[in-house]
């Protein structure tokens, strides 16, 4: 008999088979470690794109990888649907602008996905707009949920019928996590929150043993993340027209975006070519490879946390992080790497400063590397799934 608390998962943005398997891989080990524990069902929304099977070779990549997205896939312990909505309830303007249209229209999908009734509890990934759905199946069928608020960004935009969505969300969940403090101080200005609380994200694969490194050569940076505006790629490359960093560092950036043809140029401008690599999309288990090659890691963007930065620092590596990041809560300046001010991160001579410090001296890359690896101990999935059944069986004992 299978007396598992049985947990119904609603995101949008999690793994789509066949070719969609790079999409927020993240919440798919965090669902696996879930799985462990209770008896989970994922529930994500997807994009409805049916095209006869005939056109496939003409397609083009993307548009084929989306209309290609199974209906349902067992992921060993996990089983996740992907129920087809309107393409025009998935957009962002649309979860921002259109709220009530995009709840409506997936409460109806889900509730012909699954038999709600058969959970325990309902985990939804943001508040808005599956925060929102949870909240009104609860309503409904009287079943508590969680929800879990991702991004820095979303609780402060969107029109006012947005605004007070979130407003009833928060006021409603038997929990409301966030990723860092920084996030959740920043919404409890603007929000009421009924049972806030705060539990990092993993990421974290630690090595067993002390990294040891070969700093013979040129002193290796890399930073992994979307070229974004708020991922700051931008003045980390300008931060690198100094004559000490163009002659003994060099500079990896991993992902793609909409910035990267800026980006490009940037760099041929500054004559760079040499000195910083634009590496573009890499498949995330090829991204060990990379950080296995690499001395630092640099992301100084303004996020709710960075789990690119957990598994940097889970394979030995140092840091330089923003203050506007959640990871600098688990960051001692001066110990695990470096910690950049809000009002100086948009500084590259500053950002420049901080990367020199790492070519004056190279022997602080050991010392902070195992400082960096000990944090990350603590930020597995295992842990964080094991702190979210927590909040979930303190949720059930009420």
């Amino acid at each position: 008999m299978n007396d598992k608390i049985k947990l119904l998962i609603i995101i949008s943005s999690f793994p789509k088979p066949p070719y969609l398997m790079d999409l927020s891989p993240w919440a798919l080990e965090q669902t696996k470690e879930l799985a462990k524990i209770a008896d989970c069902t994922v529930v994500c929304p997807t994009p409805r794109l049916w095209i006869p099977k005939i056109l496939n070779n003409f397609l083009p990549s993307k548009l084929k990888k989306w209309s290609n997205v199974e209906i349902k896939h067992d992921f060993g312990e996990i089983t996740a649907l992907y129920p087809r909505v309107s393409i025009r309830t998935y957009t962002r303007k649309a979860r921002f602008y259109s709220s009530n249209k995009v709840e409506k229209s997936w409460f109806n999908v889900i509730e012909q996905a699954v038999n709600v009734k058969d959970f325990d509890i309902i985990l939804a990934h943001h508040p808005m707009v599956e925060g929102l759905i949870a909240k009104n199946l609860k309503e409904k069928y009287g079943i508590p949920f969680i929800t879990i608020e991702h991004s820095a960004y979303d609780p402060f935009h969107g029109n006012d019928e947005y605004q007070k969505n979130y407003s009833e969300v928060a006021n409603s969940a038997d929990a409301f996590i966030c990723p860092s403090k920084h996030v959740l101080n920043s919404i409890l200005e603007k929000y009421y929150v009924k049972n806030p609380t705060v539990i990092y994200n993993g990421g974290a694969q630690p090595i067993e043993r002390s990294r040891k490194f070969d700093l013979s050569g040129k002193i290796k940076f890399i930073s992994v993340g979307a070229l974004s505006e708020y991922k700051n790629h931008r003045i980390l490359i300008k931060a690198f027209d100094d004559s000490i960093l163009r002659e003994r560092a060099e500079l990896e950036i991993i992902g793609d975006g909409p910035l990267k043809k800026e980006y490009e140029d940037l760099i041929k401008i500054m004559h760079l070519e040499n000195v910083i690599k634009l590496s573009g999309w890499v498949p995330h288990e090829l991204i060990y490879n990379k950080l296995d090659e690499a001395n630092i890691f640099i992301l100084i963007s303004k996020e709710s946390f960075s789990v690119a930065t957990v598994e940097a620092m889970s394979k030995g590596l140092p840091v330089i992080v923003s203050e506007s990041t959640g990871i600098s809560e688990l960051i001692i300046d001066g110990i695990q790497g470096f910690v950049v001010k809000d009002e100086d991160r948009m500084d590259p001579k500053y950002v420049s400063s901080v990367l020199r410090k790492f070519v004056s001296d190279p022997s602080i890359i050991q010392q902070m590397s195992d400082a960096a690896l000990e944090v990350s101990r603590d930020l597995t999935w295992e842990k964080n799934a094991k702190k979210i059944f927590e909040v979930i069986k303190n949720i059930l004992r009420r």
